[in-house]
């Protein structure tokens, strides 16, 4: 009692202002709040403050649906304390969603639906933490300085949090152009650019973050050459702000062309912004509109009043004023056009005030435009640049092409689909390597964001429809998909799932992802496959980021995994996850310098139930 009167003599905000320095980058700040919120009532109370729990509201959560996050203060007002326990809540809530969407296979798509409607971007953060979790060590980088104790299921949970992340983000794109096709003039240019990027996983805050750090470097770069940004500065220059703006562009590489072709003003992915802020300078040249979107978007994050806007013939250029009354500047990518021109100078300007048009009547060829213009733009463009690269018109980009096609493929029949404007009738596609790189699209982006929302677009493509219902359907079938050695006693079945396997001839280490059992089929008019027929079991086989599919692996051994080929395996192929949570020390192998290797790896939730024999197979 004497010690409790004693610490009470201590004034509550005393005990508050050094509760405050708990903060959310101090090691065991929150546990040490935590701990007090379950002593005395009087420190509960001092620890209760609003303004210590700002700072880890503000650092924990940097994303949120907008219209969530206004009833939340409207019911919590500036209780940060309030609000940090309820968003941790929507957390815990969500993260079990995906627990149970990791580790139980039937109902995947329907959970994911629950996901993308109820939590959305309010557990974008939650999900960002769940991919930073402590990897097994055989996995760490050798350089890596966690020292912390593996996470459970950490190589699967990150792995999926990843995926929920992608679906969300393409919920929201689709349902989003759905507003821009509508004539939503809400919806901005740069927003609704960065709906194409959410198809490779990116949240339109994320592409906002990269924008504000290119914005804020472009103007440290004006600042170092003395150019005014204050619109109230007499000496203020707007077509000045303007050339500095595209000179910096230029220096970082967004504005290089193809002296070879100078036609080539394409590349595969050149509509995705996250491309263009993520990609190394001068990597490929950029589209019209990515160049406009791009300088519009500093433009501005300087406080520069800049937009989008069409001048005859079908240019698509950039309008900038300021406060002043300065005329506005055309900036204009297109190559051959004049890069600045003075409002009253535009060649449509000036026709029709010949005409006799008055000058402030002339000036409405300036006005913004909504978004749907450039968004149609846009398809065309991502359209274009993929046929052109089916067309060998433009080359690879790196080793992933295979998978940044089929998603760009992804965005662009989405935006088609979106816009009813599929003139041809072409089909719509959900193949099973789609299906296995996005496990939880079917549903959520196709059944529910796209023909839900539109009855004549699902009746347009109801054989579609029919089919991916079939193929979710069979997909979450585990009875069905299982794959048990003991239904095939004729078959030799030598290899396993999660088997590590030495490659003789390539000198190089992998593993058995999984097994088929695949026999010949024949068709009218075909040969039967010999090779099917002599060995009906068909193994895919990763190495390094090579992933292939053998009959029977004769170049392929049992082998020893080294921690420098685990980490090349789970690092080369951003899917290892679903299959595989660490290294298996129970099965050993020694290598030629007397060094103990594993020689299985240890399958995930989802493998156990479709090879739940291959967990204790031990090959003769």
């Amino acid at each position: 009692m004497a010690s409790s009167g004693t610490r009470q003599e201590l004034p509550l905000e005393l005990y508050t202002y050094i509760f405050s320095f708990f903060g959310p980058h101090r090691k065991l700040g929150l546990q040490t709040l935590l701990s007090l919120l379950s002593t005395s009532h009087y420190l509960r109370a001092a620890a209760s403050a609003s303004m210590i729990w700002k700072p880890y509201y503000e650092t924990r959560y940097t994303q949120a649906v907008p219209e969530n996050e206004e009833r939340r203060k409207a019911q919590y007002g500036d209780d940060y304390r309030l609000l940090y326990f309820a968003r941790r809540e929507l957390d815990h809530r969500a993260l079990r969603l995906l627990d149970e969407i990791r580790t139980e296979i039937p109902g995947r798509n329907a959970k994911a639906c629950v996901l993308v409607k109820e939590y959305s971007f309010d557990v974008w953060d939650a999900l960002r933490l769940e991919t930073q979790l402590s990897l097994p060590s055989y996995f760490r980088r050798g350089n890596s300085k966690d020292k912390r104790t593996a996470h459970a299921h950490a190589m699967p949970r990150t792995y999926w949090a990843r995926v929920a992340q992608g679906v969300i983000a393409r919920y929201w794109a689709v349902k989003m152009w759905q507003r821009v096709a509508s004539g939503d003039w809400s919806v901005s240019f740069e927003e609704m650019l960065s709906g194409f990027s959410a198809f490779f996983d990116w949240s339109p805050m994320e592409i906002s973050e990269k924008l504000d750090e290119v914005a804020e470097d472009c103007r440290d770069a004006l600042e170092e050459a003395e150019v005014r940004l204050d619109q109230e500065d007499p000496d203020f220059d707007l077509r000045a702000v303007c050339s500095a703006v595209v000179d910096y562009m230029a220096e970082e590489g967004w504005l290089a062309d193809d002296s070879d072709d100078p036609d080539l003003d394409e590349h595969l992915l050149n509509s995705f912004p996250h491309t263009l802020l993520t990609a190394a300078p001068q990597s490929f040249p950029l589209s019209v509109l990515s160049k406009t979107w791009l300088f519009i978007g500093i433009c501005r994050r300087l406080k520069i009043v800049a937009y989008p806007t069409r001048l005859p013939p079908n240019d698509t250029v950039c309008c900038v004023r300021s406060s002043q009354a300065q005329e506005p500047i055309i900036v204009n990518f297109r190559k051959g056009a004049p890069l600045y021109t003075r409002g009253p100078e535009v060649p449509f300007f000036k026709r029709m005030v010949e005409a006799g048009f008055p000058e402030d009547m002339a000036s409405s060829a300036f006005v913004p435009l909504p978004a749907i213009v450039f968004f149609l733009e846009a398809v065309h463009n991502v359209g274009h640049d993929l046929q052109r690269y089916h067309d060998n018109e433009i080359g690879p980009w790196d080793n992933d092409d295979e998978e940044r096609e089929l998603l760009a493929a992804h965005a662009m029949q989405c935006a088609v689909a979106v816009t009813h404007n599929d003139q041809d009738g072409s089909p719509m596609i959900f193949p099973d390597r789609m299906a296995e790189i996005l496990p939880l699209d079917g549903e959520p982006i196709f059944l529910d964001a796209l023909f839900s929302h539109c009855e004549a677009l699902g009746a347009q493509h109801e054989e579609f429809v029919v089919e991916l219902k079939e193929s979710i359907r069979r997909i979450e079938d585990v009875d069905a998909r299982a794959m048990r050695r003991s239904k095939y006693p004729g078959q030799m079945i030598r290899h396993f799932a999660g088997q590590i396997v030495h490659n003789e001839s390539l000198e190089e280490d992998g593993c058995v992802i999984d097994w088929q059992y695949a026999p010949a089929r024949m068709n009218a008019g075909e040969e039967d496959d010999e090779e099917a027929r002599e060995d009906p079991i068909r193994y895919r086989v990763l190495s390094m980021d090579l992933v292939e599919f053998v009959r029977e692996p004769t170049d392929y051994e049992t082998g020893g995994l080294t921690k420098q080929a685990a980490r090349d395996l789970y690092y080369s192929w951003k899917h290892f996850g679903r299959y595989f949570e660490d290294v298996s020390m129970e099965d050993m192998k020694e290598d030629v310098d007397g060094q103990k290797l594993p020689t299985r790896l240890v399958l995930t939730a989802e493998m156990r139930a479709l090879y739940p024999e291959d967990v204790d197979f031990r090959p003769p």
